[in-house]
């Protein structure tokens, strides 16, 4: 398990970044929570898709650690053209959704966010579909996932795809009755986790032992590392990862699961037509130890045809 938290990318407050134009903002400290946890999500699709599910951190060769540091690069909280998912560009795509930079944000709208930052990001390694109304309609997904230029011949290929669901299992507090589903839901291979945790406090749960959740906590807040340091290819940590301190942690917390905050994001990567194949199918089957889309208390609803709002 060690090896596997140190997988993860950690994300935290930051103070003594660039000004996030046009605010005055040079830290997230007290509201940028949900946008760093929403960047460990992510970071960890693209890790999936460019370095495997089980990279090993301690062993990173050249093309793997020009990999991670470019994810890295992603993120980095400046104006940069290639920080495409920094704190920069999430808090002003927010605003495109009536949120002012500085506002904290539900798991709805951070994942319209990071669709959309993805969107613009010319060679993004995966392609995002955000479920609405906690349904996923199956034929769309295959659909975006088997999207291709104009320009592309022959038969279209599967694209790596990020599924995120926002989703509401109680009202003001979580329904106990979804409590054996989220257990199921970090059996799944295809899981990347879960964005939630407490009221206005966000969490990036990555994995469960019996009762419990594990998480990785941003409300931690650190110095802006300027970009000349945090991706200096000859600086490399004591695990073979550049400036493994600043953006991996072997520091895992837990939580019981019946402390969730009802509202979460939930967060799936296909990286082949199989894979999502085989997620549909224990999703939906009653008999499967993977179905989180039936019984009493599905965790969202997983249809074969499309909504009426795809023209």
């Amino acid at each position: 398990f060690f090896l596997d938290g140190m997988r993860r990318f950690y994300f935290t407050y930051r103070k003594g970044f660039p000004t996030i134009t046009p605010s005055f903002y040079t830290s997230d400290m007290g509201w940028g929570c949900t946008y760093r946890t929403c960047q460990m999500m992510l970071a960890e699709a693209f890790a999936r898709v460019s370095l495997g599910r089980f990279w090993d951190p301690f062993r990173l060769n050249a093309t793997q650690n020009s990999r991670h540091g470019r994810i890295i690069e992603w993120f980095h909280d400046t104006d940069a053209p290639n920080s495409h998912y920094s704190i920069h560009r999430m808090a002003r795509t927010a605003t495109e959704m009536d949120k002012r930079i500085g506002d904290w944000l539900g798991p709805s709208i951070a994942a319209h966010v990071m669709k959309r930052l993805s969107s613009r990001h010319s060679g993004c390694p995966l392609t995002i579909h955000v479920a609405l109304d906690q349904t996923v309609y199956a034929s769309e997904v295959r659909k975006q996932a088997l999207a291709r230029d104009d320009d592309c011949i022959g038969t279209p290929s599967w694209n790596p795809l990020l599924l995120l669901v926002p989703v509401r299992l109680g009202l003001e507090r979580l329904n106990l009755g979804y409590i054996p589903k989220i257990k199921t839901l970090f059996q799944i291979p295809q899981s990347v986790g879960l964005v939630g945790g407490k009221p206005s406090r966000s969490f990036y749960f990555v994995g469960r032992q019996g009762d419990s959740l594990f998480y990785l906590d941003p409300h931690v807040t650190r110095q802006h590392v300027p970009r000349s340091t945090s991706l200096d290819g000859q600086s490399r940590g004591l695990f073979g990862i550049p400036d493994t301190d600043e953006y991996h942690t072997s520091h895992i917390c837990s939580m019981p699961i019946y402390r969730l905050d009802p509202s979460m994001l939930l967060g799936f990567l296909f990286n082949t037509e199989a894979e999502w194949d085989t997620f549909v199918m224990a999703a939906t089957d009653k008999e499967s130890q993977r179905s989180i889309c039936t019984g009493s208390t599905p965790l969202f609803t997983l249809m074969s045809g499309s909504s009426m709002m795809v023209p």
